[in-house]
């Protein structure tokens, strides 16, 4: 992935992590559109929905209605940074 897309993919999983979504836990629908992607620079734009492809293909999460929602391996990658952080 290229410095956009991590960006975005990061920022779309740390969004769900600070709503403290968990699995079948979907991003409210107009986040996505209406209030993350016009602040986007145009590269990120531009590999915007390639990205949100990307989280699908690996399982991250998965398309619902006209937004996404978390999986189990979504959670485990958001969440498991955070439970070894407390475990330490």
């Amino acid at each position: 992935m290229s410095t956009e897309n991590d960006k975005v993919a990061n920022d779309i999983l740390a969004k769900f992590k600070a709503l403290n979504l968990d699995e079948y836990r979907a991003l409210p629908a107009r986040w996505l559109s209406l209030i993350y992607y016009p602040t986007l620079t145009q590269p990120q734009k531009a590999v915007f929905q390639d990205t949100i492809r990307e989280l699908i293909v690996t399982g991250i999460v998965k398309p619902v209605r006209n937004t996404i929602m978390l999986t189990s391996k979504g959670v485990e990658k958001i969440y498991s940074t955070q439970s070894n952080a407390l475990g330490s």
